[in-house]
């Protein structure tokens, strides 16, 4: 099954770390990020498409078209409005995962996401859903919209960004439209998916690790050194 990463943005609030390489690069303890992302995947999967552009040589000049056993292919993102974009013409034929470059999700948890029969993301409980894209949910337990910070409560699962996909979605994510923000949002599309396809809502059992801000690095690193990755 072939994992897409979107790693193609210039993020700002991680600078001084990013101003001279993409945020993947940047390194906890001997390793850039992405390092860790792919080692988390490398089970699951042996066909991974990175989806850079700033500094995007430094990324392939790392990793080439090989890493372990994942072969690996590149796609820039000319279009920078946000998510959705990231994913126009995508050559694929099947199923496919989505994770972003700056969150180190736990194994076990994305063991369950290859692993699923159907299509659907990993949610995780929130005590501010205003703060969050929000999944509102079906009794079983599938998704029946997604929200962006709900200002009246409707649910408490939060979109914790790695998913599941069918092919088609790459169609439907082509022909999402700009959101008020002038950006194409992934979530507008999983809407439109939504429409007709059961999409199961996968509850984080196992700690996981963002890294948007500097500071998260060394939380990046007690994270990984108490997992014993370091």
């Amino acid at each position: 099954m072939k994992t897409v990463i979107l790693a193609a943005w210039k993020w700002t609030r991680l600078m001084p770390l990013t101003e001279n390489k993409p945020k993947p690069m940047v390194k906890i303890w001997d390793k850039p990020i992405l390092e860790y992302i792919l080692q988390s995947v490398k089970d699951f999967t042996s066909d991974v498409i990175i989806i850079t552009k700033y500094k995007e040589e430094q990324i392939k000049n790392y990793f080439w078209d090989k890493w372990n056993n994942i072969n690996i292919t590149y796609k820039t993102q000319w279009n920078k409005k946000w998510t959705g974009s990231a994913l126009w013409w995508l050559d694929i034929n099947e199923n496919f995962i989505v994770l972003n470059w700056d969150t180190i999700y736990d194994k076990k948890d994305l063991e369950k996401l290859y692993k699923l029969d159907g299509y659907g993301c990993l949610v995780k409980k929130v005590s501010e859903p205003e703060k969050y894209w929000i999944f509102y949910e079906n009794e079983d337990h599938t998704a029946k919209q997604i929200i962006e910070k709900p200002q009246a409560f409707i649910w408490n699962l939060a979109n914790i960004w790695v998913y599941k996909f069918p092919s088609k979605f790459i169609q439907i994510v082509e022909n999402i439209e700009l959101s008020p923000r002038w950006e194409y949002e992934l979530p507008d599309a999983i809407n439109k998916l939504l429409e007709n396809t059961k999409f199961h809502l996968i509850k984080q059992e196992w700690e996981f690790i963002d890294i948007g801000y500097p500071q998260d690095i060394v939380k990046a690193t007690e994270h990984l050194e108490k997992k014993g990755i370091l």
